[in-house]
């Protein structure tokens, strides 16, 4: 879901929280700056909005997910996999 919510974002948004968050270590803003052609100053407003964006997104399919389930096929998609209790099936069976 992660992944699908990354795809969405503007490229730039998605450099950002790539740089940001996903390497290690995390790369200073001044570094990130230069990679984006942003001032210094403007990281901190930026990543604010693109991990709203991404929060967004997140919850979209969140939202969507369940939904989905509700439908007639997932509900028996749900059933399929957690059985008809809504429990997760015993991996000894």
């Amino acid at each position: 879901m992660l992944r699908e919510a990354m795809a969405l974002l503007t490229p730039q948004c998605r450099r950002l929280v790539e740089l940001l968050f996903f390497e290690t270590p995390s790369r200073p803003y001044a570094e990130v700056a230069a990679e984006l052609g942003l001032a210094v100053g403007s990281i901190g407003f930026t990543r604010q909005k693109c991990l709203e964006r991404l929060r967004r997104q997140l919850d979209y399919g969140l939202i969507s997910f369940h939904l989905y389930l509700f439908l007639p096929e997932g509900i028996l998609l749900f059933r399929r996999c957690y059985g008809a209790q809504g429990r997760t099936p015993n991996p000894r069976r």
